[in-house]
């Protein structure tokens, strides 16, 4: 198994900052969605697009991130911890995946670590093309109103 160059810490804090990239993304398209010419809109189209399936995968990531840093549990559970319920009812998902993959539990974590250290770059990449596309969007947008 290649190991990710990325900390659990790391791809915390990458998620945040990813996250709140794609929502400020998702908030400039829903203001300029349709401002200039067909071009410039194709332009956002694109954004959109990139943003899109930049937040969708990090709806997964963040949920491998749930897991990778899930304190150890105790024996005894605190009802009263929603979180601890939300670890909870992901241990039941992930027993239940390990029972139909037929895969070692103990596969499962470095699973997650190594499938997130190799998405995580992908979707900076995703969110960096559509922030690009944002920015073709305004020049032609400024060029057309030159015009």
């Amino acid at each position: 198994m290649s190991k990710p160059t990325l900390t659990v810490e790391q791809m915390n804090e990458k998620f945040q900052v990813l996250t709140a990239s794609v929502e400020s993304i998702g908030s400039r398209l829903q203001e300029e969605l349709t401002a200039g010419p067909a071009p410039a809109q194709t332009a956002r189209l694109v954004a959109m697009a990139l943003a899109k399936q930049a937040e969708s995968m990090l709806g997964n990531v963040g949920g491998s991130l749930q897991y990778l840093n899930k304190p150890e549990q105790s024996d005894e559970s605190d009802d009263s911890n929603p979180l601890g319920a939300l670890v909870e009812v992901a241990e039941e998902v992930l027993e239940s995946m390990v029972e139909q993959l037929g895969v070692e539990k103990e596969a499962i974590a470095p699973f997650l670590y190594e499938a997130n250290g190799t998405m995580i770059p992908v979707i900076e990449d995703l969110v960096t093309r559509a922030n690009g596309k944002l920015a073709e969007a305004e020049a032609l947008t400024k060029a057309a109103q030159k015009k």
